[in-house]
């Protein structure tokens, strides 16, 4: 729900705004606004994942793989972990990266799920 409504509603500004300024026939700076929306929405993904929680990169999968069998890893079942994953998703399919929700998800659950378990 988070996700596919935000991405929407972030996409939808991105269009929008490069409608409008098409509209007007300023042909150049729509493209340099889409092309602005497209690198700022991955700038921020990219950004939060590296500086604020680097666990939160990829897919998760493996990671996740890897604690079923027993391997504890630092980080990875966190709510920041969970928070960083759905934001940076989030801004990654509004930037037009084409990634796939299915495998964040999959760690998103696995972090819900642990913490559920816990309390």
């Amino acid at each position: 729900w988070f996700v596919a409504g935000r991405s929407y509603d972030l996409g939808h500004m991105k269009f929008a705004t490069t409608a409008k300024l098409l509209e007007k026939h300023h042909y150049a700076m729509a493209y340099i606004v889409f092309v602005s929306f497209c690198v700022g929405y991955a700038v921020i993904a990219g950004a939060l994942v590296s500086m604020i929680c680097p666990m939160a990169a990829g897919s998760g999968i493996s990671e996740v793989k890897t604690y079923l069998n027993g391997v504890s890893i630092h980080g990875l079942l966190d709510c920041k972990t969970l928070f960083c994953k759905l934001v940076g998703i989030t801004f990654t399919i509004a930037s037009g990266i084409i990634a796939g929700k299915e495998g964040p998800f999959i760690h998103a659950g696995a972090i819900v799920g642990s913490g559920l378990s816990r309390s």
